[in-house]
């Protein structure tokens, strides 16, 4: 075997090894993650690759199909709480499915706008402040699995000013 082949075998064997260990070690069932795949949102700061149906949550069957705007804010408020709680409690676990489920609830939440009769300027605000949300719950999710991200306490004021914009009256 030429040391062409070899270096080009044990590159292979090494991508695929590599390919295979990252990700979140928790063993899971496939879950739903239609609203996941409807909706693309690799950002810089929000790039999330986890393979579909890659985590177990806990509430797999709750709908996200939102009759208002406010009942969509309400659970991305208690979300984000969760989240908060969690880390501030230094209990990851108790932030860690929260924080992948609050990105159904933003692709949901997204839809709802997109969907809805609320004039295209609150639109487009509505698509900035959950793409702002996206982005900060993102970087909460990389600095979790080791690849940089940024800690709750450094996109807590993003948050807030997202959900700001979120709870404003529509009038």
């Amino acid at each position: 075997m030429s040391c062409r082949s070899l270096s080009l075998c044990a590159g292979f064997l090494a991508a695929l090894g590599f390919a295979t260990l990252t990700g979140c070690s928790q063993p899971t069932e496939p879950a739903d993650t239609s609203a996941e795949a409807a909706h693309d949102h690799d950002s810089e700061a929000g790039d999330h690759d986890h393979a579909e149906g890659e985590h177990d949550h806990a509430d797999d069957e709750h709908e996200h199909e939102f009759a208002t705007l406010d009942e969509a804010t309400e659970e991305i408020e208690s979300l984000n709480k969760t989240i908060k709680d969690g880390f501030a409690n230094n209990d990851v676990d108790a932030a860690h499915d929260p924080l992948h489920h609050i990105g159904e609830v933003l692709e949901a939440t997204d839809h709802w706008v997109q969907e809805s009769d609320l004039p295209e300027p609150r639109k487009q605000e509505l698509a900035a402040a959950i793409e702002q949300l996206f982005d900060a719950f993102g970087a909460i999710d990389e600095s979790l699995h080791g690849d940089g991200g940024k800690s709750y306490d450094e996109v807590s004021e993003s948050i807030q000013s997202a959900l700001d914009t979120l709870n404003q009256d529509t009038q």
